[in-house]
């Protein structure tokens, strides 16, 4: 006899669930959080999707368990983005690492597909909520209008 699955979630839905907990997030954020630590994650929210894309996402998950490892805001500000991160795959943030590590190509495809969609909303809601520039560096220093990098 077959055993019964849950069926998947439907992309509709999922994207309601990805929008609620954005909103949550950024929100909790707000009104929670010192005002440098919801800048420096909204900034790290409108370039999460960037680094991701250009690093992988085992090897930023490995930056931002690095940089999370500090005790000051910046720090604070990455610990809140590695928690977002591990809540919107359904993943225990203590051992994210770790089950990333074992993660198999295709679970790391599926991932970064689930994080791609799910941060258009983090994005927008750090714009709106917390204010946040584009033209913030992920660590959170601001840098002149057409300054060199």
């Amino acid at each position: 006899m077959a055993t019964q699955t849950t069926p998947a979630r439907t992309v509709p839905l999922r994207r309601a669930d990805a929008f609620k907990r954005a909103l949550e997030h950024v929100t909790e954020i707000k009104e929670k959080q010192q005002k440098k630590i919801g800048d420096i994650y909204g900034s790290l929210c409108l370039n999460f999707p960037v680094m991701l894309r250009q690093n992988g996402l085992r090897q930023t998950i490995a930056f931002i368990e690095d940089k999370a490892s500090a005790k000051d805001e910046r720090a604070r500000a990455y610990q809140l983005l590695r928690s977002h991160i591990a809540a919107n795959l359904g993943l225990n943030e203590s051992k994210l690492v770790d089950l990333l590590r074992d993660a198999s190509a295709l679970e790391i495809v599926r991932y970064t597909r689930l994080l791609l969609a799910a941060w258009i909303y983090y994005k927008r809601f750090a714009v709106s909520i917390l204010g946040a520039e584009a033209t913030a560096e992920p660590d959170g220093q601001y840098r002149q209008q057409g300054a060199a990098r």
